[in-house]
């Protein structure tokens, strides 16, 4: 089997990954991509529950508010400059093109995805983002994480976002439930195990990981 089904199997059974994404809407998976740009989840979730306490969140809301009023609500996540930007240019976007969201969303993928990203603000990865998890398009999410991983594990993915991403799409199921979990164990693997300064003890992956086997066995001359 190759590696990376290797790695995704081993995953969905040490780390489970169903329903990471506690987004309650579409819309609401749009505007956390966004917020969730050089931030944790958790600010992301203080700026959204806000943005519902001051009935901002609907697209139609966020269309008209004025940038003060978003700007206040999505502060928790820093740049919210730019972010309460954004996320008016993208509500906007979704009436101007399709006048409903989901009739935004139902568009062909190649089609969202170019509308996507000529959102300022929204890049290879967030666009990718939304139509895995907001349109239901099975389309692999190359992040930070994935690369690190697949790294330390003598996997590299491809330079580059759109050869990486074809890498991923041929090596995995090609369902929009298989690239949402490998996505969401990726992320708690990085979170929790392999991060910067990895923690390859009781990660699931040692014993597929050299680098990880290199750093347990220099514990007990480095004391880390």
């Amino acid at each position: 089997m190759d590696l990376l089904l290797r790695v995704y199997e081993r995953l969905r059974h040490a780390l489970g990954g169903e329903n990471w994404w506690q987004a309650e809407s579409p819309w609401e998976v749009m505007v956390g991509a966004i917020l969730a740009q050089q931030t944790t989840w958790q600010s992301v979730d203080r700026a959204l529950r806000s943005l519902k306490a001051e009935g901002l969140l609907p697209p139609d809301a966020l269309a008209h508010a004025s940038l003060e009023h978003i700007e206040t609500c999505v502060r928790p996540t820093g740049f919210y400059r730019s972010k309460a930007r954004r996320l008016r240019l993208m509500a906007a976007r979704v009436f101007e093109e399709a006048g409903t969201l989901e009739t935004f969303l139902a568009r062909p993928p190649g089609t969202l995805r170019r509308s996507l990203l000529a959102i300022e603000g929204v890049g290879e990865e967030t666009a990718d983002a939304i139509l895995l998890y907001a349109a239901g398009y099975p389309a692999p999410v190359v992040d930070a994480y994935t690369r690190r991983i697949l790294q330390r594990l003598g996997h590299p993915l491809p330079r580059g976002y759109e050869k990486a991403a074809r890498q991923l799409r041929e090596q995995l199921p090609d369902h929009v439930s298989d690239h949402r979990r490998f996505h969401a164990v990726m992320v708690i693997l990085g979170k929790e195990f392999c991060r910067p300064t990895p923690r390859c003890a009781p990660c699931p992956l040692l014993d597929l990981c050299l680098h990880g086997q290199a750093v347990v066995a220099d514990l007990p001359q480095t004391g880390l």
